[in-house]
């Protein structure tokens, strides 16, 4: 075979390749585009939907002050990752034949929702909570702080590094969340003892 022939033999094996690719492409391309105004259109139905029924007013009498977060913000965010990981499903449905690959993706777009939509409750409660109790600022920040720390922990075991670097990063976090602790509890029960020593 000549350098020719090799050379049109590669180009038509290019050629076929695209042609059986590109209804893929083209169907995906379609998916995203009908995701992205399925989630505009309910967007705006839940705002509405949020707005026609006072939901907000409701809300600010149940929870003192209201939500840190916008109730239609909530809404919106659990509604757009639902919306999100069925467009990323159909996609990969699509594009990848392999069966292992396409649910190791599943598998892991799954779960860095299912984190998402839990910071984002573990959030709105821990506010909640806040509101109730009346806490003092001082507190509500160590709290914030924790829960940061916590997310962070579960995020670096959706990362690629090595397991000996998530190990070091994983324990550098516990120790700075324990000692977090520790001294938000020695601050808790002496600090009336502590106050009136630096008054006195």
């Amino acid at each position: 075979m000549t350098l020719l022939e090799e050379l049109i033999s590669i180009i038509n094996s290019i050629f076929l390749e695209v042609v059986n690719i590109f209804p893929k492409i083209a169907f995906s391309i379609i998916v995203a585009i009908l995701t992205l105004i399925l989630i505009r259109l309910i967007n705006r139905l839940i705002r509405w939907m949020v707005k026609a029924f006072n939901l907000e007013l409701l809300i600010s009498k149940l929870i003192p002050g209201g939500l840190r977060i916008p109730l239609a913000t909530i809404i919106i965010v659990l509604a757009d990752l639902g919306l999100l990981m069925i467009g990323v499903a159909i996609i990969c449905r699509i594009l990848i034949a392999d069966e292992l690959i396409y649910t190791g993706i599943i598998l892991y777009a799954s779960r860095i929702v299912s984190i998402t939509v839990l910071t984002l409750i573990f959030i709105v409660s821990l506010d909640t909570f806040m509101k109730y109790v009346k806490i003092e600022r001082k507190l509500e920040n160590i709290l914030v702080l924790i829960v940061l720390l916590l997310t962070i922990i579960v995020l670096i075991d959706l990362t690629s590094l090595s397991s000996e670097i998530k190990y070091a990063v994983g324990l550098g976090i516990s120790i700075g969340l324990g000692l977090i602790l520790g001294i938000f509890v020695f601050w808790l029960l002496f600090k009336d003892y502590i106050e009136i020593r630096i008054k006195t």
